[in-house]
């Protein structure tokens, strides 16, 4: 005599994942595959996760107390370890390290492997964009993660056709600025030592500024990007009197914002090295450059806004 199966009457349902305990009397992941209908009497097909299918069980509806049980594996373990065999529980705790272990591996091992993308990501940027001599610089300013991954979408961007917004929401003259406010209220220490290094560091910064807004036309910008650039430096008629910029008054970090000025971090160290006019000033700066690039990295979300901070370049 066969019997009506209707799922909602059932307390497990087929798909179900489950904890079954085994012939064993062993707690196991299972899963229920089926109801079946066996001499008029309905049982629930499981079957143990991992195991060959002859060791699926079936379990008549309304036995299944004390045999099915929901919920995950380990959370039964942790309920019911006292009345656990404790052979079964070394093997468990024992196999849960080596799971755990593996997992730490793994995670280490992404890191690892972005890490090293990483490495190859800003060489191959320094390259794709190094015009200013042969050779690799002494000095390399390392760029944080975050700062780096700005740069790789900022190249990709160009090469889909995007054109980066001028004016800036944030310009790099306005993160000079909040950069200058940080270091004077930095800490409670002071002492003329201190004084001395946040002076220079806000020097340095400023100096920085000003070695981006000579090297940014000839150096810092992709092809795409030179007309934008020839419009803002030779002014664009508006209605309003005194609009046009005339060029010699034109300054760069009023209008371009970070990724412009990571950029030139990029390419400081080869820029200074072949100006002859700098001599051995780099090992004195590099520490001040190192707290400018902390700053940004630190503030960037502040700074940059991603794609948004783009806008696709009009067809011609």
């Amino acid at each position: 005599m066969s019997t009506t199966i209707q799922q909602s009457q059932f307390e497990f349902e087929i798909g179900e994942s489950i904890v079954c305990i085994h012939h064993d009397q062993c707690p196991y992941d299972a899963k229920v595959i089926g109801i079946s209908d066996v001499d008029g009497t309905l049982n629930y097909n499981v079957h143990y996760l991992g195991w060959n299918s002859r060791y699926d069980e079936k379990i008549p509806v309304g036995q299944e107390k004390g045999k099915m049980h929901k919920g995950a594996l380990a959370q039964y373990i942790e309920q019911h370890r006292s009345t656990i065999n404790s052979a079964y529980l070394v093997d468990y705790d024992e196999r849960i390290k080596k799971i755990a272990l593996k997992a730490k591996d793994q995670k280490n091992s992404q890191k690892f492997s972005k890490k090293a993308r990483s490495i190859n990501s800003t060489e191959m940027y320094k390259k794709s964009l190094d015009s200013a001599g042969k050779g690799v610089p002494e000095w390399i300013i390392k760029l944080p993660s975050n700062l780096l991954e700005i740069l790789i979408e900022d190249q990709q961007l160009m090469k889909e056709g995007f054109l980066y917004r001028i004016p800036a929401k944030c310009s790099i003259d306005t993160i000079l600025a909040k950069y200058q406010e940080a270091m004077i209220g930095e800490g409670e220490s002071s002492g003329e030592e201190v004084d001395r290094a946040r002076h220079a560091s806000q020097i340095c910064a400023m100096g920085i500024v000003d070695y981006f807004n000579t090297a940014l036309g000839y150096q810092l910008l992709y092809p795409t990007e030179r007309e934008q650039y020839n419009q803002l430096i030779t002014g664009v008629e508006t209605e309003d009197e005194g609009a046009a910029t005339m060029k010699d008054e034109f300054r760069a970090s009023e209008k371009y914002g970070l990724v412009h000025l990571l950029r030139l971090f990029i390419k400081l160290p080869g820029l200074i090295k072949y100006d002859h006019h700098i001599g051995d000033v780099p090992k004195h700066i590099a520490p001040r450059v190192d707290e400018f690039v902390k700053f940004l990295s630190d503030n960037c979300s502040d700074f940059h806004n991603g794609k948004m901070d783009y806008e696709q370049m009009a067809s011609n």
